[in-house]
């Protein structure tokens, strides 16, 4: 039978699974399901209670002002940092490969020492699209934090001038007008038959 409570340990490897699969898109179900051991069941319900306390910790780390926007933002920050994390591992598992494929066309001890220079000038470039995602990242989450200045947008009417303000009810008079003029000539017409 399954053991109904989980030590702290256990409470927070779960939660850095659950939060790792939630970032990756996978649903509450089947992230219990991933969970579940033979000795320890997870049901969608720990899953639910697990997520809430996740995204309450991001909320304290990344706290804003508005509520609802708050969560939003907190997660989104996690999601953001989930995703740097996974593209600077990425970079680094780029240089190691890089590295690797040269060591192996370079066997012969003549062409060993080139090889070794090739090799550290690939191990120091690595896969260049890692670090832009990388730094894409960095800059999105700059973006959440409000730390770039505003940026000025201004909107333009027709043709690039100026947007025209028309009073809605110059509209709806002239609109009424018209209706009340047609309904005249309708009547008017209707006794003339």
């Amino acid at each position: 039978m399954a053991k109904p409570n989980r030590n702290d340990l256990q409470i927070l490897n779960d939660r850095i699974r659950i939060a790792t699969l939630y970032l990756n898109g996978t649903s509450q179900d089947q992230i219990a399901k991933q969970l579940s051991t033979a000795d320890r069941k997870m049901t969608q319900q720990m899953v639910s209670y697990d997520l809430k306390a996740i995204k309450d910790k991001w909320k304290e780390r990344y706290s804003v002002t508005i509520e609802n926007l708050e969560e939003t933002r907190a997660v989104q920050m996690s999601k953001l940092e989930h995703l740097y994390k996974q593209n600077l591992e990425s970079f680094r598992l780029s240089q190691l490969d890089s590295k690797s494929e040269l060591e192996k066309k370079h066997k012969k001890k003549k062409k060993r020492k080139r090889a070794q220079a090739n090799a550290n000038r690939l191990l120091l470039s690595g896969d260049q699209k890692f670090l832009a995602g990388a730094l894409d990242c960095v800059e999105e989450q700059n973006k959440l934090l409000g730390i770039y200045p505003p940026e000025r947008r201004e909107l333009t009417g027709a043709g690039g001038g100026p947007v025209e303000i028309t009073d809605a009810r110059q509209r709806l008079i002239s609109r009424i007008a018209s209706i009340a003029s047609r309904q005249k000539t309708k009547r008017a017409s209707s006794k003339h038959q």
